[in-house]
């Protein structure tokens, strides 16, 4: 049997600025429609403790902010045919820096996979 698979690794940290939003799916998406992948792999960190708002009227719940980026990451896999491996960093906002550890724990589906790191498959 000779068969290939075509698969894309990324790893963060993916928010640059001190606005965490959803900006890096739209890049995600666009190179799934390119490349048109079948296994894109994300690796953490997602939410850098640094980018987080430094206000104090600024809320921001991890938890809601990771279950909308699964939420969008599964339109985009859904739209190109994709499946999305999702791993965690140590060095993540959430995380405690211990291994190994635990998979992000938000809404996974068919098209969108939490893993814990390190991982093998």
């Amino acid at each position: 049997m000779n068969s290939k698979l075509k698969g894309i690794v990324t790893a963060g940290p993916y928010f640059p600025s001190n606005d965490p939003n959803y900006n890096f799916i739209d890049r995600i998406a666009e190179i799934m429609r390119s490349e048109t992948p079948e296994l894109f792999i994300l690796i953490g960190p997602f939410v850098k403790e640094h980018v987080l708002p430094k206000h104090e009227n600024s809320e921001f719940c991890y938890s809601d902010f990771m279950n909308g980026m699964s939420d969008r990451l599964f339109q985009a896999a859904q739209e190109f045919g994709t499946k999305i491996v999702i791993i965690p960093s140590i060095t993540d906002v959430s995380s405690i820096p211990v291994y190994p550890q635990e998979p992000l724990f938000f809404i996974q589906n068919e098209a969108v996979k939490c893993l814990p790191n390190p991982s093998f498959f």
